[in-house]
């Protein structure tokens, strides 16, 4: 709903036909009236980042910055984990396809998930030492069986 205008259906028009029907549409009240229309589109943000939710994207906004508009990963987050469900299409971009897929495009409706790191990585002194313990434990016991 605009002010003195109303109501407008505009999802069939693009960005440009609309900016002229509402500076058209705007000239009757306003001198000069100056109009800018961003399209904006829905992209939700889920997992491991700090503030998973539904953002609203302009054109050039990217992966990597929807993503940090979420927060960014959290320190549980695997950035090299990032699934993009675009309809039933589902794009899993492993390391090697993460930063080449940073700068891509997105597209209004696509989810983005960031996986989680392993047990093994979130922990690494945890798991060191539960191995270093086992192998003390099966020496300790080789000993007493000899």
């Amino acid at each position: 709903v605009l002010p003195r205008l109303g109501r407008m259906v505009v999802t069939e028009m693009s960005a440009v036909a609309l900016q002229d029907s509402l500076l058209t549409a705007y000239a009757t009240y306003l001198r000069n009236p100056a109009v800018e229309v961003t399209v904006l589109r829905r992209i939700g943000v889920h997992g491991e980042v700090r503030r998973p939710d539904i953002y609203m994207a302009d054109l050039t906004m990217t992966l990597r910055d929807v993503i940090a508009r979420a927060g960014g990963v959290t320190e549980a987050g695997n950035p090299n984990d990032i699934v993009i469900v675009r309809g039933n299409e589902e794009l899993r971009l492993t390391s090697n396809e993460a930063a080449r897929y940073a700068t891509a495009e997105l597209r209004s409706g696509d989810q983005i998930f960031v996986g989680r790191r392993s047990w093994i990585a979130l922990n690494p002194y945890v798991a060191i030492s539960t191995a270093t313990g086992l192998v003390t434990f099966f020496i300790g016991l080789i000993q007493l069986v000899k």
